[in-house]
């Protein structure tokens, strides 16, 4: 049994797919989010320029998606548009309103998970790139039966690259990790799908406590589970246990406000601001919900009369799909067809050596 990635990089980024079968994309765009065409170094770059400047948060950045457009010729993957998608937009809109709250506020105390579909994720990420230490962690490759999307994330970066890397610095600012939520996407052994899903690498609570990093908000879309995905409960539940403060923002309390902002000279358009509760007298009541920062004293905050959506959320140890002892996930009693499981993963990300597909 070997890693779909490393079966991937050994034998092709599209093994098992049918030779030249497409990559599918929607909501794409010629240019970047500066207006510029993509050339061919916003492709072959873009994991350099991804780069944490800050040396201590380099262990936790994964550049793998990006590499799968280095020293490739394969017109499929450099032929790749930008995306942006109305998902995005809603994100970034988000993503702006979280940093007009931590802005002046928050220091390298201060990490955000940002677990959201991956688009969605880079684009939030993006609206504060300039007030926190974007760390990507995408760890895997598309692929044209993948499971995960992962073209998707990587046109979403195309997209915003220059925003993420522009904004880029070596200060005190938080730490923002971007997630790709459909990581875990459900798989049953399907022998037309290609597994390319992949467990998240984040700091353990030494590496946190080295970091400085006291409080976490993890993000996650409006209306799902009020728990952490599976591949974090373990690491949420010690984060917990040695005093790393954790709370669980839904995005759905972020709301657009009731009349969109004014046009500005450079766009034609007008742009709804998102706020906490959606009005901008609401908005720092979200550190009346959360106290672990006091708004700007020029500001005045009126209670939404609305709770924090997730406000008893607690990690607690819980039985996962890795949990030890427990079925594998992507059992297979056909060996030819896909991988068996081999340790505490299970058959995630793992690929037969005679399979077409991975699993």
């Amino acid at each position: 049994m070997r890693f779909s990635l490393q079966v991937q990089k050994e034998a092709g980024w599209d093994q098992g797919a049918t030779p030249g079968q497409p990559l599918l994309q929607q909501d794409a765009t010629p240019s970047d989010c500066d207006g510029k065409p993509l050339d061919n170094d916003a492709r072959t770059l873009l994991a350099e320029r991804l780069r944490p400047l800050r040396a201590d948060l380099l262990p936790w950045y994964s550049p793998t998606l990006m590499q799968v457009l280095q020293n490739t010729t394969d017109a499929r993957l450099m032929g790749l548009s930008a995306m942006n998608s109305a998902a995005m937009g809603v994100a970034f809109a988000r993503g702006e309103a979280m940093q007009e709250l931590l802005r002046g506020l928050a220091g390298k105390e201060l990490a955000l998970v940002v677990d959201l579909a991956g688009p969605e994720s880079v684009a939030f990420a993006a609206a504060l790139a300039a007030h926190c230490h974007v760390v990507p962690t995408f760890d895997n490759w598309p692929h044209p039966l993948g499971v995960v999307p992962a073209h998707l994330t990587l046109a979403a970066l195309l997209y915003h690259g220059p925003k993420l890397y522009r904004d880029r610095g070596t200060d005190e600012r938080p730490v923002l990790f971007a997630l790709d939520r459909n990581r875990l996407a459900a798989y049953r052994n399907e022998p037309n799908r290609f597994d390319n899903r992949y467990r998240v690498r984040l700091p353990d609570v030494a590496a946190m406590q080295k970091l400085g990093i006291r409080r976490v908000l993890y993000l996650v879309p409006a209306g799902v589970p009020h728990e952490e995905l599976d591949d974090l409960n373990e690491l949420f539940v010690a984060w917990r246990q040695h005093g790393i403060e954790l709370r669980m923002i839904d995005l759905g309390d972020f709301k657009p406000a009731t009349a969109p902002a004014a046009a500005t000279p450079a766009t034609s358009s007008t742009r709804t601001p998102y706020y906490y509760h959606g009005s901008p007298t609401s908005h720092f009541w979200f550190w009346h919900h959360i106290p672990w920062y006091s708004p700007p004293a020029a500001v005045r905050a009126t209670d939404p009369g609305v709770p924090l959506t997730g406000r008893n959320y607690t990690p607690n140890t819980r039985s996962t799909q890795f949990s030890p002892g427990l079925p594998h996930i992507g059992l297979t009693p056909d060996p030819t067809r896909r991988s068996t499981p081999s340790g505490s993963g299970g058959s995630w990300g793992r690929s037969s050596g005679r399979s077409s597909f991975s699993g």
